[in-house]
């Protein structure tokens, strides 16, 4: 049962890898909220003997995503919770992993017998059984020995061994001094193997987080800092000790979003992507994003196109009855910064249509004779029956409510007009003047006329 306990301890609550030698993993119970609503794994009745309680590093960064989501029952991801159960023989703790790779040398349990050419005598088991027997025991005394040893001693050792066996022997106390002295080819090595050895959490990485550029709200919560404490922590580690002291948060995020892409070029990085959107917004070119896109894991135009469009908000339903409909188009001018013979500029309308409903059950709009087109044919009509042009008149003039209504709206009109006229006049001797006239003769005095 301790034996069980042990791996419940290193074990991921969500996925059930293991997470034993990770030090950023995080308590279940500050993501039980988006554990119950994304997966539905309730860890207030979780048992001790049965659940883990942690999180490993790449189910954090999936809740952190749901955390972020205004819908968090449809954020996509191939996480799939584990099954626990109580502790039997079949347990997933008694389960022995294979090693892979080179077996190693293991000393036979039956002594080999050696036959020497020419002889019929045993003496050739004897002397290799006795030569076996002075090794065991030297190998015993070298053990029991290696406790006594003090750190210089045991320095001496390790660089006899890696002299001898070809091994690479590392102080932690004194790590830097001990890279430095080991050849190009060696750092060489060991940086290959380390980062082939993180590739695979990279990618893990990368598709739980690949979609967050798409949700508006995750976008919006996404900071260079707590970006780069979100991503495999031996990169930003490699990341940190290669920048300078003054570098910002934000350049260090670019630095390993820039890696991320090497790993999965078709990956997009949410603040790169924030960075197309305001390119796109200032020049609205199509071959700006897509340079931009080239360079850095932004997107390309298509890509922002596409998030733009689904930013649309749902057309309402166009509604019954008698409707006031308003049309305003503005004409959005992009600035030219250099003016040149047969220079073009680049001109947009936009068109605003406004729809109010006068009575849901009206029936003015299902007339054939009130639409635009009949308009110059009821003129018409109106011309030639007096009947109708009396009507026409009725219909197109205010009545004394409305006319009432009118003046007194045009009263305040002018009364804001004849203050704000007021505003710029001065009074003099003379009269009233404005600003203009008085520095028009301030300047006329200066220059002696």
């Amino acid at each position: 049962m301790d034996e069980h306990i042990s791996f419940l301890k290193t074990s991921c609550r969500l996925c059930g890898n293991q997470v034993k030698g990770k030090s950023d993993v995080a308590d279940k119970q500050s993501f039980k909220l988006e554990l119950w609503l994304r997966f539905q794994i309730n860890v207030d009745v979780d048992n001790d003997e049965i659940h883990p309680s942690v999180i490993c590093p790449a189910c954090k960064r999936v809740l952190y995503r749901i955390r972020g989501a205004t819908d968090p029952a449809s954020v996509s991801t191939s996480k799939q919770p584990f099954l626990w159960r109580r502790h039997d023989q079949d347990c997933y703790c008694l389960r022995k992993i294979t090693k892979v790779g080179r077996p190693s040398k293991k000393k036979a349990k039956t002594t080999c017998i050696a036959i020497v050419e020419g002889s019929d005598t045993e003496s050739g088991e004897e002397i290799e059984t006795e030569h076996e027997m002075d090794s065991c025991q030297q190998f015993r005394n070298l053990m029991k020995n290696i406790k006594l040893m003090d750190k210089e001693l045991a320095l001496v050792c390790a660089e006899n061994l890696s002299e001898q066996f070809h091994f690479i022997f590392l102080d932690r106390e004194n790590m830097d001094a001990g890279i430095k002295n080991l050849t190009v080819g060696d750092r060489m090595l060991i940086t290959l193997a380390i980062f082939n050895s993180e590739k695979e959490n990279v990618k893990s990485d990368i598709a739980s987080c690949s979609q967050t550029y798409k949700h508006l709200p995750a976008l919006l919560q996404v900071t260079p800092h707590g970006w780069v404490q979100a991503w495999n922590s031996v990169l930003t580690c490699a990341i940190k000790s290669l920048c300078h002291e003054n570098a910002k948060p934000f350049e260090r995020a670019v630095a390993t979003d820039q890696l991320y892409s090497l790993v999965s070029p078709s990956f997009v990085s949410p603040l790169l992507f924030a960075t197309n959107l305001l390119a796109c917004s200032v020049t609205r070119s199509k071959l700006v994003l897509n340079i931009n896109g080239k360079l850095h894991p932004a997107g390309g135009h298509s890509t922002v196109r596409n998030w733009l469009n689904n930013l649309t908000m749902t057309v309402p339903e166009f509604p019954t009855g008698d409707l006031l409909t308003a049309i305003d188009n503005d004409q959005v001018l992009i600035k030219k910064w250099t003016v040149r013979k047969d220079n073009h500029a680049q001109i947009s309308v936009l068109t605003s249509v406004c729809v109010a409903q006068i009575s849901p059950y009206g029936t003015l709009q299902l007339q054939p004779s009130l639409a635009p087109r009949n308009w110059s044919k009821r003129i018409k009509v109106a011309k030639e029956n007096a009947e109708e042009r009396t009507k026409v008149i009725e219909a197109c003039s205010p009545s004394e409510t409305d006319k009432n209504v009118i003046r007194h709206e045009n009263k305040l009109l002018i009364h804001e007009i004849l203050k704000e006229l007021l505003k710029e006049q001065t009074k003099t001797p003379g009269g009233w003047k404005d600003d203009v006239d008085l520095r028009v003769e301030e300047i006329e005095a200066k220059e002696g006329r």
